[in-house]
């Protein structure tokens, strides 16, 4: 996933300068907004199709849907020598970026102890960052085709290396395969008979009550005044996390630092801001279970605002002619603790929040809407970009998400509730109005 949001960042530069490449043209500026938007379009359009893959051919299956997207996505690359090939690619890898949010939330969660979720789930975002730097890295130094085909080659390690796990133990107990889920969790839990069978008797409690329940239709689910409530905050959220820049400074990396004039090169520029998000995203395994959640919203959108407005200050300042020059260190430092801030705040706790404000019976669907939420605005800020950048410039661009950065705050503050440490009946009543906010809200720190 990593891998195919940090691919345009080295790659759009090359495509502007070589024609070589697309077969002696260089790239317009439409086709760079094509290539950087269309995997938020495949995420979007593929929602319904891990959606039914998921619940009736198991987490497996999910998995190997993924790799085998990305791997046809990156032989489009590969192989193509037009922009039509290139496009092709982009929007089959999108395929494989949902996959890897359904196969993430849904593998990690089931097989994972209690106590190692929290964890395990945050290894999801250093990798995510690992696999954005690696391709910075690669993509400077290494031909376009070179490094499609390192890329691809992850998919064929991770092929043969999940035939060897596993199916989910949650998804074997729903299709009656007890013996199986027994089998399942003595694999994960180190061959611990007693261990395993203790988590056998939980599921199947967990399980032997969904079943007996009659799922919930859309309409019934809607009805719900908390369950509203907790979708507005999701689609808030993700508003407010893409035109607050997330994806666009992500996928466009190099260029937006080669546009300030800095006096570092973009793609060390590049290199520094993915090695400090790595480096946050190992703080916020420590971090989000020790503050609030809405503390850590708010204060690191406050602080995303006090980087983003120099930021605009320096380009702006530069555009009159002034000398800016004893502050050329300012862009690379402003962007990369933004790509710092943004994992461990509006990135991570989108992830957080959804998992934990939605009742069970919602819960399904509330993940496929937040996905389809978070693609769609995806696609539509990464197809404006180009666009944007050209109208606003830097300096505009950068004020332009501190607005969103500023509305965050504001709504965070007034309409989202505190969650940490707190039972799921409680932050349920919360969003239904049937205790005072105030009263839930000590729980911060």
């Amino acid at each position: 996933m990593g891998l195919t949001v940090g691919w345009t960042s080295p790659t759009l530069p090359m495509l502007r300068e070589d024609a070589s490449i697309l077969s002696g043209r260089i790239i317009t500026l439409e086709e760079e907004s094509w290539l950087g938007s269309l995997p938020y379009l495949g995420c979007f359009a593929s929602t319904p199709l891990y959606s039914y893959i998921n619940q009736n051919f198991g987490r497996k299956a999910t998995g190997y849907v993924t790799a085998l997207s990305y791997f046809m996505g990156w032989l489009f690359i590969i192989f193509g020598n037009s922009i039509v090939y290139f496009c092709i690619g982009r929007l089959i890898l999108g395929i494989g970026v949902l996959g890897t949010n359904v196969v993430g939330t849904f593998y990690i969660g089931e097989i994972s102890q209690d106590d190692l979720r929290g964890t395990l789930g945050a290894v999801r975002g250093f990798a995510r960052q690992a696999g954005i730097i690696l391709v910075y890295v690669i993509g400077t130094y290494l031909s376009v085709i070179n490094t499609a085909m390192i890329c691809a080659s992850f998919n064929l390690v991770f092929l043969l290396s999940f035939f060897y796990l596993p199916e989910s133990p949650v998804f074997l107990l729903e299709i009656g395969k007890t013996k199986e889920t027994l089998d399942s969790y003595l694999w994960f839990r180190g061959g611990d008979t007693q261990f395993a069978g203790q988590e056998v008797k939980k599921l199947s409690t967990v399980v032997d009550s969904d079943k007996s329940q009659t799922k919930p239709s859309l309409r019934e689910i809607l009805s719900v005044r908390g369950t509203r409530k907790a979708l507005i905050i999701i689609a808030v959220l993700a508003v407010t996390q893409q035109f607050g820049g997330m994806t666009v400074v992500y996928g466009y990396c190099a260029p937006i630092i080669e546009l300030t004039g800095g006096d570092v090169p973009p793609h060390i520029a590049s290199f520094v801001a993915s090695a400090v998000s790595i480096g946050m995203t190992l703080i916020s395994c420590f971090i989000s279970e020790s503050v609030g959640r809405r503390f850590i919203l708010i204060s690191t959108n406050a602080l995303m605002v006090t980087v983003l407005v120099p930021l605009g200050m320096y380009s702006y300042l530069k555009s009159l002619g002034i000398d800016v020059s004893f502050v050329g260190l300012l862009p690379v430092i402003c962007i990369s603790a933004y790509c710092g801030l943004v994992v461990i705040g509006p990135f991570n706790l989108f992830l957080v929040l959804q998992s934990e404000i939605f009742r069970p019976e919602a819960r399904g669907v509330a993940i496929t809407l937040g996905y389809l939420f978070l693609s769609g605005f995806s696609f539509l800020t990464s197809e404006i970009y180009p666009y944007l950048i050209t109208a606003l410039h830097v300096y505009g661009l950068s004020w332009f998400f501190t607005a969103f950065c500023l509305i965050t705050i504001v709504f965070t503050f007034f309409y989202i509730p505190e969650t940490r440490n707190r039972p799921l009946h409680s932050i349920l009543q919360e969003l239904n109005d049937e205790t005072f906010v105030q009263n839930n809200r000590s729980t911060e720190s």
